[in-house]
């Protein structure tokens, strides 16, 4: 069966070789070499062609052209012009030396009388010619194989029953075992929540205030501060994407307050030369004198006042979480709760809106006994060990009430920072 599929091949293939070379072209070369014109042949026409390499003839200049001619006829007429000749061996074209190719004058060696002893006789050899065929058979095969794995997630919760006393059919008393579990469940179970925050904070005065000179001036001298800080701790929830905390946390203010004015009373102004200069006019002399005159004041005060007050809050807060993606071992939430803090302790100045610019001392008695605020922002927590996430969170933060309320000038504290701190889940 196999013998007749080759013979089958290679009949076709001598069939489409011969109609290849029976179809009529059109044909022109000029001042190229003979292998370059067979190598445009065979891969135009797909002619196998087969020819010694190292033959002087192929770098012969061919000029050649042809209309409506055979592939046959063109390629003898273009070997003539070299010398050459073609042969058909199977459904190849073998180039050979042409053996019309001896110049008509050429002087034919005579022969010579060489007298050849049979008892040695000389030994000519043989040379045989053979054609080789050679035939590639090539079998591909393509195999697919396609898997297909399916991944099915369940949650199996294992509640352990309670025991029973015997004699009164009652329920036993005693602690859960999981209350310290060796696993920590960290979708649904309780934490701890320890945190250290640096905040950027400042008292922000209401809008669209008619202030007088004195509280424009109180209102400037009231800078923006970072050394602001906190320590809190917390205990959390977890419920799927959602977290839960309440705990208490301590937190620091620290701005700079930088106040002064000068005040005069009375005075005088003091009149000082400065240059003189004269000109000289035939006889005359005449006299300028450069003046100026300065104010003193009979009597004048400096008020100054530059210094840290500094508020301390206790506060009890409340917040929620929101976890919006999961990334292997990274969580992305949203945060926001509120929070209501007490004064531990107070320490600073400032100035009142009367007659000599009073000092207003920050005490107990003129500061609110709670602050009420509420608080917003985003984090990212990453798990670092299997009992223990770390976290970081920045946040926006303001008050609702102002601190000092019987101060003429109207603000609230308001600022902003990044919590980082830990959890611990047990």
């Amino acid at each position: 069966m196999l013998l007749i599929l080759f013979m089958l091949l290679g009949t076709s293939a001598l069939v489409l070789a011969q109609q290849s070379t029976l179809e009529k072209i059109n044909f022109s070369a000029r001042n190229e070499t003979l292998a370059s014109v067979l190598g445009r042949i065979s891969a135009n026409k797909s002619v196998n062609l087969t020819y010694d390499a190292s033959d002087p003839a192929l770098e012969k200049q061919v000029t050649y052209s042809a209309n409506q001619k055979d592939v046959i006829t063109i390629l003898s007429e273009i070997l003539t012009q070299t010398g050459r000749e073609f042969k058909n061996v199977g459904n190849h074209i073998v180039i050979v030396r042409s053996p019309i190719n001896t110049p008509a004058n050429s002087v034919l060696p005579q022969k010579s009388n060489v007298q050849i002893n049979k008892s040695n006789p000389v030994v000519l050899p043989e040379i045989l010619t053979d054609t080789i065929l050679i035939r590639d058979t090539l079998i591909r095969f393509d195999t697919i194989i396609r898997i297909q794995k399916e991944y099915i997630y369940d949650t199996i919760f294992i509640k352990e029953q309670p025991e029973v006393d015997k004699k009164s059919g009652r329920r036993k008393l005693s602690l859960p075992r999981n209350i310290f579990r060796f696993e920590p469940d960290r979708q649904d179970g309780w934490a701890l929540n320890f945190h250290f925050a640096q905040m950027g904070a400042s008292l922000l005065p209401e809008s669209g205030l008619n202030l007088s000179p004195e509280l424009e001036k109180v209102k400037k001298s009231e800078s923006f501060s970072l050394r602001n800080f906190g320590l809190g701790a917390a205990i959390q929830y977890n419920k799927g994407r959602l977290s839960f905390l309440t705990g208490l946390s301590l937190n620091i203010y620290n701005n700079r307050f930088n106040y002064s004015e000068l005040f005069e009373t009375g005075g005088f102004y003091k009149k000082d030369t400065l240059d003189i200069f004269y000109t000289i006019i035939q006889s005359d002399t005449n006299f300028f004198y450069v003046t100026d005159s300065t104010y003193l004041p009979l009597d004048s005060r400096e008020i100054v006042y530059d210094r840290n007050n500094r508020i301390s809050l206790l506060e009890w807060r409340g917040a929620m979480h929101f976890t919006l993606y999961t990334l292997n071992d990274f969580n992305f939430y949203l945060k926001g709760g509120f929070s209501a803090g007490m004064p531990l302790w107070l320490n600073g100045n400032s100035i009142g809106n009367g007659e000599g610019y009073p000092v207003l001392e920050l005490e107990k008695e003129n500061f609110s006994k709670w602050l009420f605020a509420w608080q917003a922002g985003f984090g990212v927590r990453y798990q670092l060990a299997n009992f223990v996430s770390i976290y970081a969170e920045p946040f926006y933060k303001q008050y609702w009430n102002e601190p000092t309320p019987s101060h003429p000038l109207s603000r609230r504290l308001q600022g902003g920072g990044l919590n980082i701190g830990m959890i611990y889940y047990f």
